[in-house]
């Protein structure tokens, strides 16, 4: 590709759980919802949350995926923009995003499929002329995409809070405090007189108990 390198993710040295330094070992679910199952002390090949990712193996192969940084998984493929002068890459993404289900149909392997690299690399991308059309363009969509990217942190935060908190809560391990009255005003009203009940029975027990 004359706009891109096209590089291959790989096999990494793996830890299960975050160290300091270490980074997200970007795989397939990892861009789909946000999960991280691995980490990596490895630098390379790094992918920045603007980089197009696309899945070169497997029967989603040629899906254009994007909005993650970390280190790519075996099974993904990222496009690294060659010239820097301006950036292109939400441009291209687009442009790559509507010819999906093309980059999809065209595959290799009958047993594992795998994206064609070479119909990949041949496709035409016609980027904007001048470059201040695409500086135009960029201050438009850049902000949509700041969204989408904030929007899947915030995803990402909460579900990671709500799968620790949840086996705690059931375990009895912990107590959130929610404002129940609220919530539930009948339950509660009912729940005061009982205890009230409960006060003035624990009463009458305490002085047969003196």
């Amino acid at each position: 590709s004359e706009l891109f390198d096209l590089i291959k993710g790989k096999k990494c040295n793996l830890l299960k759980k975050y160290e300091k330094g270490s980074l997200p070992y970007l795989l397939i679910e990892t861009f789909e919802n946000g999960s991280i199952n691995y980490w990596t002390d490895e630098r390379q090949p790094f992918v920045e949350v603007e980089d197009i990712v696309i899945i070169a193996d497997g029967e989603r192969s040629g899906k254009v995926l994007r909005f993650k940084k970390g280190i790519l998984g075996s099974t993904l493929l990222m496009l690294k923009q060659k010239d820097t002068s301006y950036d292109f890459r939400n441009y291209a993404f687009l442009v790559l995003k509507s010819k999906e289900n093309e980059l999809m149909q065209h595959r290799t392997g009958s047993a594992i499929p795998h994206l064609d690299k070479s119909y990949l690399a041949d496709l035409q991308i016609i980027i904007p002329q001048p470059p201040s059309i695409l500086k135009e363009f960029n201050e438009i969509v850049d902000p949509i995409f700041r969204i989408v990217i904030l929007n899947q942190d915030e995803v990402t935060t909460l579900s990671s809070i709500r799968d620790t908190l949840l086996p705690k809560l059931l375990s009895g391990e912990i107590r959130v405090k929610v404002d129940i009255e609220k919530e539930f005003p009948e339950e509660v009203n009912k729940l005061k007189k009982i205890e009230e009940e409960k006060v003035k029975l624990q009463e009458s027990l305490d002085k047969w108990l003196r």
